[in-house]
């Protein structure tokens, strides 16, 4: 039993980000959980370590997992732990001798630890079970013709009880550390006005010619905040570049927070208002309509104009950063998609499907929204019932500019997600949310945003 154990490949996921520039494999794992550790190992472990607090080096522990991949820094770990923890353990420690990794650790942690080995410290990995699903099924897709937003009141105990747990993957690039620094706050936030939200900062390996000093930068980053995530993607926009870096945060959602019922991706410069998505998911279960099958995002910006009724025509023009080939794609017009930037939700259903069925990588598309549209539209025709909700929000792009309010009362601000934003405005924003008081104004905020 002991050679399948090392033999199992780790998650590429968070700690191979101290071993190498960036993740190998991670397109190539399926969504499933590590395997659990050998039960003959629990009763070889020291008495010491199973306690929380080993003071010396385990020599009765198996050798599978002496023999693991490098871990960071584990202080107060016996230096056999630091030499030879497998990827899985350096993410699943107890927070006692895993200080310098990321708090990212998979299901498995949960699932093949003995249980004595929890036993005075205090688990990285949270190890409450995801709510019940909401009872009652939706008769078919609805496409609202108008998005969904609610007055902005405070955040209520009971709403922030109700709420869906969220895993929210937030686009970012590596060197962005003063934007991430700025915006941060708002994600350590969202949980207080929602239940159980878990954002991680998505983020893809080095390049080459990178300065050598931000790769340190990002380890202390990592080691201070716990909430970078390493990806096996390249950075960049078009050519289904950032379309991959989708597939492989849905991928690391599966394998490591696949205890959270929806998966978003929203970028960086996003501000959200977490409690008035909240209350919109509230309202939704209130209403028996189910948050089991979803799509939300932002559809169409009503009050300029758009619409659901249909997607956008493709692009054949091999001139435009948008062209999409007749063999990459055939049909003439997408589907109808949510909006990238702004941010999109889907239920872990439907996660699971895109992926583990292969759906996404068969259908890359030069655009990252456009090809979510393509995978939920796939869906839809193998029978899957989804719910489509226009959410109120902007991608803040300069067609829409007329539409965007930058002043006047915090009550009177109409969006749950407002994309395209400077993270001072976002840091601002957040601010005047969590004063609580509606009748603060928001032009402050805006005064460094571009005219």
């Amino acid at each position: 039993p002991w050679g399948a154990w090392k033999q199992a490949d780790p998650p590429t996921v968070g700690m191979d980000f101290w071993k190498q520039s960036g993740a190998s494999n991670l397109r190539q794992k399926l969504p499933s959980a590590q395997p659990a550790a050998p039960a003959t190992w629990q009763p070889s472990a020291p008495q010491s370590w199973q306690q929380g607090a080993p003071p010396s080096a385990p020599q009765a522990a198996p050798q599978s997992w002496q023999q693991g991949g490098q871990p960071v820094v584990q202080p107060g770990a016996p230096q056999s732990w630091q030499q030879g923890a497998p990827q899985s353990w350096q993410q699943g420690a107890p927070q006692s001798w895993q200080q310098g990794a990321p708090a990212s650790a998979p299901q498995s942690w949960q699932q093949g630890a003995p249980q004595n080995a929890l036993q005075g410290v205090q688990p990285a990995w949270p190890l409450t079970a995801p709510q019940a699903a909401e009872p009652g099924v939706p008769p078919g897709a609805q496409q609202a013709a108008q998005p969904v937003a609610l007055p902005n009141a405070a955040p209520s105990a009971e709403s922030s009880a109700r709420c869906p747990s969220l895993f929210a993957a937030v686009f970012t690039r590596r060197e962005d550390l003063e934007r991430r620094a700025l915006v941060r706050k708002m994600w350590l936030d969202a949980s207080q006005n929602w239940g159980q939200v878990v954002a991680r900062f998505a983020v893809c390996g080095a390049v080459e010619g990178e300065d050598p000093s931000l790769k340190d930068q990002l380890m202390n980053e990592s080691a201070t905040y716990h909430d970078l995530m390493l990806l096996d993607c390249e950075e960049g926009y078009l050519n289904g570049i950032l379309t991959r870096k989708v597939l492989a945060s849905m991928h690391a959602f599966l394998m490591h927070y696949s205890h959270l019922q929806l998966f978003m991706k929203i970028d960086d410069d996003t501000f959200i208002v977490p409690h008035k998505l909240c209350d919109l998911m509230v309202y939704r279960r209130e209403n028996n309509m189910t948050m089991d099958s979803v799509y939300m995002g932002v559809f169409a910006e009503i009050e300029a104009g758009e619409n659901m009724e249909k997607g956008n025509p493709v692009v054949r023009d091999p001139s435009s950063p948008f062209y999409e080939s007749v063999e990459n794609y055939p049909e003439d017009i997408y589907p109808v998609s949510a909006k990238g930037g702004p941010g999109y939700i889907l239920s872990k259903r439907a996660v699971k499907q895109i992926a583990v069925k292969g759906i996404g990588q068969s259908n890359v598309l030069t655009n990252e929204d456009k090809s979510v549209g393509v995978w939920v539209e796939h869906l839809k025709q193998e029978g899957e019932q989804l719910d489509f909700v226009n959410l109120k929000g902007t991608d803040g792009y300069e067609e829409h500019k007329d539409f965007i309010p930058t002043s006047g009362k915090w009550s009177d601000y109409p969006f749950i997600l407002h994309h395209h934003l400077a993270a001072e405005t976002i840091s601002c924003l957040h601010e005047v949310d969590m004063a609580g008081d509606p009748d603060r104004l928001i032009d402050e905020c805006f005064e460094g945003e571009e005219a």
